[in-house]
């Protein structure tokens, strides 16, 4: 297996053989951490000097070690009985389209390459405090989404990851420490579940022309957005790309909402509201050549309304998204 271009995407052959290599490798790394084998899965399977990027207040960790210390270790202290519930789980190519696209990554963020995303909830006994939330004794739940770069080896052998990035619903652990860190959501607040055809874990062999598909599917659905007219959410034309019945699972201050109506209600129209300047500074991964699941994280900036109870200064917000094609429009 030959070094991977990180200019264009490798021939179909070897990205199949690299995409079963890294989900293999990133699947035995998240069975193993957090856990009480987790130093021995970042020394076999993570590059000493890989990134790790996690939800503030926790931020930038520089090495593997940092990781282990800063971040999982206290977090296993926290909850010495955690363990990892995986719904979600995918690889893909992520390559950046020309600038002025919709999707496109500026140079400094781009990262292209083979990376591996999963999602679902740590669910442990919250036994001692973590980032100030007071421990409950009993158990709670920890929304995550986590994207891995997967890098091959030099000899050709093998690979290991290089980078993360840790997305954690810590605003919703602090709700059910009784600790509301924002106001009520709008929509509802719940253990939000996995895919309802119970096909999220694609660990095997998966069809890249499915994966294009929803790649072009989830583009087309984000160049919706911006036909906003600035007054009529309906001009989105959001029935275009979503079921009616959709459920969209918003994070701890948003919450969970059923049909696009429920989903103007509930996000999208507060969103515009408090910040109706809003737009789009980055598209920095989108899974491409996996299968149905498509999942993204982008920035979003903007500066909130005069009508928002907040500093009026221009904000950076991190959002991410999973979007999942039914099999029927």
């Amino acid at each position: 297996m030959s070094q991977m271009s990180t200019t264009s995407i490798p021939n179909t052959t070897l990205l199949a053989e690299q995409l079963a290599q890294c989900k293999s490798d990133v699947w035995r790394f998240i069975q193993q951490s957090p856990g009480n084998q987790m130093r021995d899965a970042f020394e076999s399977m993570v590059k000493p000097d890989a990134s790790w990027h996690v939800f503030h207040p926790i931020n930038e960790l520089k090495s593997a070690q940092e990781a282990v210390d800063h971040f999982y270790e206290p977090l296993l202290t926290a909850f010495p009985d955690m363990q990892r519930n995986t719904d979600l789980f995918f690889a893909g190519y992520w390559q950046s389209p020309p600038e002025g696209e919709i999707g496109y990554s500026p140079p400094h963020v781009r990262n292209e390459g083979l990376w591996v995303t999963c999602m679902g909830h740590y669910v442990g006994t919250f036994r001692n405090p973590w980032l100030g939330i007071p421990a409950t004794s009993e158990p709670a739940v920890l929304r995550f989404g986590e994207f891995y770069k997967w890098e091959p080896n030099s000899n050709g052998v093998g690979g290991k990851i290089v980078e993360a990035r840790v997305l954690l619903d810590i605003v919703d652990l602090a709700r059910q420490a009784g600790i509301p860190l924002l106001p009520p959501s709008n929509g509802a607040d719940w253990y939000v579940p996995g895919p309802a055809n119970t096909s999220g874990l694609l660990l095997g062999v998966t069809d890249p022309a499915e994966g294009i598909e929803s790649m072009t599917r989830t583009l087309s659905m984000i160049r919706g957005l911006f036909d906003f007219d600035g007054v009529n959410l309906s001009s989105m034309g959001m029935e275009r790309f979503w079921h009616p019945n959709m459920m969209w699972y918003g994070p701890c201050g948003i919450g969970s909402t059923r049909t696009i109506a429920g989903f103007q209600t509930h996000h999208q129209k507060p969103f515009l509201h408090a910040f109706p300047d809003r737009r789009v500074c980055g598209l920095y991964r989108l899974a491409k050549c996996c299968s149905y699941p498509c999942w993204f994280i982008f920035g979003c900036q903007g500066q909130p309304s005069k009508n928002w109870h907040a500093c009026c200064r221009l904000v950076a917000l991190r959002k991410r998204a999973v979007n999942r094609k039914l099999g029927f429009d």
